[in-house]
Parts: C-alpha cells; structure tokens; sequence
C-alpha cells in the first residue's frame, strides 16, 4: 500500500492493523483515531482522502471540525 495511494480505503487500513492520525487546522492539536471507529460511522470503503472533509472528526482540544486526516504509517498507535 503506497503511503500517498488516494486509493487507499479505511478497509486497507483496518487489514493493515493501521489507525489514522488526525491534525486540527485551527489550534495543530494532534492525535490518534483508530480506523475501525471511523469506518463504523462512515464505511470501511471510504477513502481515506474523503474522512477530513466528512464532519465526523473534531478536534478534542478546541472543537472545531477541520481536520487533516492520514494513516498512521508507523503502525504504533502514535
């Protein structure tokens, strides 16, 4: 799986035991989601390129919903 695949689904992720690492746009508050929580809400086939702009990430720190979203391609949780 190539790292910048937009091809790459939430299902690729959850096959590779990999969690999304999520990076607030307003304050650059950042932290770990596991992908299995997001593909519950929105789909295992969901591209990863399509969770930041899908309003079911926020930020814990200021709440806001703009987010970036990437696969946490270390694979240690963070």
């Amino acid at each position: 799986m190539p790292p910048n695949d937009p091809s790459v689904t939430l299902a690729d992720l959850l096959e590779a035991g990999i969690d999304l690492i999520c990076r607030c746009r307003r304050c650059a508050h950042e932290g770990g989601v596991p992908t299995g929580a997001v593909a519950a809400r929105l789909g295992p086939a969901t591209p990863v390129g399509n969770v930041a702009g899908s309003g079911v990430l926020f930020c814990r720190a200021c709440g806001r919903k703009e987010v970036s979203v990437r696969p946490d391609w270390r694979g240690d949780g963070g």
